[in-house]
């Protein structure tokens, strides 16, 4: 159960990362569409730490 709430998180904090590095390229190559597919990395990685959160209470 612990590997399954590990796996969520890691995922999650993934995605988030991935969004973060796609946005700050978006601002250095002026790229609106990159800009917009790091935004929903960071949307599908919040939802994923929520759902991890919420399965650890």
């Amino acid at each position: 159960m612990a590997d399954a709430k590990h796996n969520i998180f890691a995922l999650g904090v993934t995605l988030l990362s991935i969004a973060i590095t796609l946005s700050g390229m978006a601002t250095v190559v002026d790229r609106p569409l990159l800009w917009h597919v790091g935004i929903v990395f960071g949307v599908a990685g919040s939802g994923l730490v929520a759902r991890g959160i919420v399965r650890y209470l």
